[in-house]
């Protein structure tokens, strides 16, 4: 019976890592073709890789070859006193040739056992895996996609079959008379902080918004306080996306209660008009989806002949489901908010964006 390894990979793992990809995933995967965007997503503070790996072992103990890989990312990989509290899974893959059974499951309780995790989950799981997720009793289910479009219609939009309703003005709160958004570097960390541990979403510390988003290499993130004077109440973080000669704005993140984004729609539809963009659109779990429809978002399962594009380099005119999982201790379900940016979907996918 052949013996195989499970251990947390060393930075002289990372040639191996890529030859795995590139052999049992994908050829032209970002990582594959970049190894840059690999370092940026999966390299820790201590030179090590955020990756559990499974090799096969030779007769004498030694490493034959790589046969399992699972990557996961960490809040603390963008800020280290974070820690491995919070763990977002990203690739997951055991070689269907020669992977033991039940291998996958035991690189997953690697982690668990290693870090002990507060909440572990993935964003962007595929079919193969979930029943996988639910048998360890996850939460399992799929991200809204939702979006915000101008008062007035374009000529031509990136989406597809845009409802005339969606041009309305939505919901109008009365917060939001008061309400402004401002960069967010006009709030101390401290406050920054505050916001972002009442929850429901990941704990993301000031120094985290500062390394995920403003010190990103290769996109040009918009990370915004919605305020009123001085009282931060939420973060909102987008970026332009284009395709086509045109412009969507994405938000990928937001730190805050989830009323407090409905309650902020007329001021982001005003940077969507601003900013000559089709739309803003937002995935995720844990903003309910009538708030968002009283505020003026529309959504596919609402209009089901919508397509908003999830695919951009390249352009795919295409609705794209999105699927969650995740484990938490300590709260309950509608206390958990996962976003885009969350785990690996959002990063360079083609080389022309970086």
């Amino acid at each position: 019976m052949t013996k195989t390894k499970i251990f947390l990979a060393r930075s002289e793992d990372k040639e191996a890592i890529i030859r795995f990809l590139k052999e049992h995933w994908r050829e032209d995967h970002i990582f594959v073709q970049a190894p840059q965007v690999f370092d940026w997503q999966y390299k820790n503070a201590d030179s090590g890789y955020n990756f559990v790996l499974a090799c096969e072992l030779d007769e004498a103990g030694q490493i034959a070859q790589l046969i399992g890989v699972l990557g996961f990312i960490p809040t603390g990989r963008f800020d280290q006193g974070l820690g491995y509290s919070e763990i977002l899974l990203a690739i997951w893959k055991v070689r269907d040739d020669i992977g033991p059974p039940g291998l996958g499951i035991r690189m997953l309780k690697q982690i668990e056992k290693e870090y002990k995790p507060d909440l572990i989950g993935a964003v962007g799981i595929s079919e193969i895996v979930e029943p996988i997720y639910k048998a360890f009793k996850y939460t399992v289910g799929q991200l809204s996609h939702s979006a915000l479009f101008p008062s007035k219609a374009p000529t031509g939009s990136l989406a597809q079959n845009v409802p005339q309703i969606a041009y309305g003005s939505g919901r109008k709160s009365e917060q939001a008379a008061d309400w402004t958004l401002s960069p967010l570097t006009a709030f101390a960390p401290g406050d920054i902080d505050q916001l972002a541990s009442a929850g429901p979403g990941l704990f993301k510390s000031s120094a985290y918004m500062k390394e995920r988003y403003a010190k990103h290499p290769w996109y040009e993130y918009s990370c915004m306080a919605i305020h009123e004077g001085n009282s931060l109440l939420g973060i909102v973080v987008w970026r332009e996306v284009e395709a086509l000669g045109r412009k969507i704005l994405r938000i990928v993140d937001f730190v805050g209660d989830g009323d407090t984004l409905l309650g902020a729609a007329p001021l982001l539809r005003q940077v969507v008009e601003e900013n000559g963009a089709d739309y803003i659109d937002l995935v995720q779990t844990g903003v309910g989806t009538e708030g968002l429809r009283e505020a003026g978002f529309i959504d596919c399962e609402q209009y089901p002949d919508l397509i908003l594009p999830n695919y951009f380099a390249p352009y795919v005119a295409k609705n794209i489901p999105v699927k969650f999982a995740y484990r938490s201790k300590g709260r309950d379900d509608q206390d958990v908010a996962l976003f885009r940016a969350d785990s690996d979907q959002d990063r360079p996918n083609h080389l022309s964006e970086i």
